[in-house]
This record gives C-alpha cells, sequence and structure tokens, in this order.
C-alpha cells in the first residue's frame, strides 16, 4: 500500500514538473515573440509635424465608408482607443465632455478610431453609455477597414490611448498619448480658448464651414 502511494506522489511530481516546463517554455516564446515585435514597431516613425496626413478609409458604426477627404477644411483629432485598453475607459468620458468645447473653440471634430470591429465596438461603448450615461453622439467613432493601413500609418507604435491633430488643410499638428503633456496642452487650448489657433482654420477653400461626418 506505501509503495502505490508513493509511485503514485511520484508520478503526480513528474507531472507537475512536466507541466512546468511546457509552462516556462510557452512564457518564453510569448515573450520572444513580445520583444520582437516591440522591436518591429520602435523604428517606426510618428507622423512628421507640419506634414501632409496619409490618406485613409475607414468605416462608422452605421456601415460608411469615411476618408480623409471627409474632415478637410476644419481640424480634426484623431484619438485611437481600444475595448481592450482600461485606460480608455477612463479618458473616453472626458473626450466626450471636451468634443463641444473643441468644436465650439476651433470647429475641431474629435474621432474616436477603435482598433476593433463594428459591432465589438458598438456592443463596447453601447455598455459604456450605460454605465456612464455618455452622449456618445457628441463623437465620430471610426473602424479602420480591413487590410487599411490607418492605424500603421497614424498611430505605428500601437500607444494607446493615442491621438493625433490635423489642422483644416490635413497636416499633422500634435500627436502624443494621452498622457504626455502634448495632449494636455492641446486640450487647454479647447477648454480655455473659446477662439481660433493660430494654426487651424474652420473654412475650406471656398470659405464655407466644413461639418464632421458622423
Amino acid at each position: 500500500m506505501e509503495s502505490l502511494l508513493l509511485v503514485s506522489l511520484t508520478a503526480l511530481w513528474i507531472t507537475l514538473l512536466l507541466t512546468l516546463a511546457v509552462l516556462l517554455r510557452v512564457v518564453r516564446w510569448v515573450h520572444a515573440r513580445e520583444a520582437e515585435r516591440l522591436g518591429q514597431i520602435a523604428g517606426n516613425p510618428e507622423l512628421r509635424l507640419n506634414s501632409p496626413a496619409p490618406e485613409f478609409q475607414a468605416g462608422d458604426l452605421s456601415g460608411r465608408t469615411v476618408r480623409l477627404s471627409d474632415f478637410r477644411g476644419a481640424p480634426a483629432a484623431f484619438v485611437f482607443v481600444s475595448p481592450f485598453c482600461s485606460t480608455c475607459l477612463i479618458e473616453i468620458p472626458k473626450l466626450v465632455a471636451l468634443a463641444p468645447q473643441a468644436r465650439e473653440a476651433d470647429g475641431t471634430a474629435l474621432v474616436l478610431v477603435s482598433d476593433a470591429g463594428a459591432r465589438e465596438t458598438r456592443t463596447w461603448l453601447d455598455q459604456l453609455q450605460a454605465r456612464e450615461g455618455l452622449r456618445l453622439e457628441e463623437l465620430t467613432v471610426l473602424i479602420p477597414l480591413t487590410g487599411a493601413s490607418f492605424l500603421a500609418d497614424y498611430n505605428p507604435k500601437g500607444h494607446l490611448p493615442y491621438f493625433c491633430l490635423l489642422d483644416g488643410e490635413s497636416r499633422v499638428q500634435a500627436r502624443s498619448l494621452l498622457i504626455h503633456p502634448e495632449w494636455s496642452r492641446v486640450r487647454r487650448l479647447w477648454e480655455r480658448t473659446p477662439r481660433l489657433a493660430p494654426w487651424m482654420n474652420v473654412h475650406g477653400p471656398g470659405g464655407g464651414e466644413r461639418t464632421s461626418p458622423r
């Protein structure tokens, strides 16, 4: 009886050691792949300031295709978020409150860009709206099309939440994580300055005011 118990315990320990060895190999493999991914994106440059923003195509939550040209003629701030980003949950209510201030200050449209699909993004935002009582209609929401380079072009390092501010001629004016001072500077401009910023023009080439897509 004792020998049988000893054999069983020995087998159990061997099984546990083998399981731990396998888990360790998996963890090392995951870490290696993540290090490789970070190494690949570390060299990807952010968009240059004052350079023309690259063209993009994305879908909104109604399925309509939206292009960069739809925003030309007035400033637009693209804020990159994800349903899997805990910081994004904290920032979205602030963005909803900021959106009308930005629009009134200098005509800037605040645009959420989700890295998830339309259905998943809609479910996430609906749950957030119900829980926080938000008016998400204040924000335009875009979903990059499958295979499109929107995310890679505008947020090459994959930082979240991250913003890219374009002027009325679709030139890059600022970009950073939302925790960086650059975002605080831009946000204060909207909160405290009810007039046009020097580089921003809410009128298109023909002098008409542009209405951001919804």
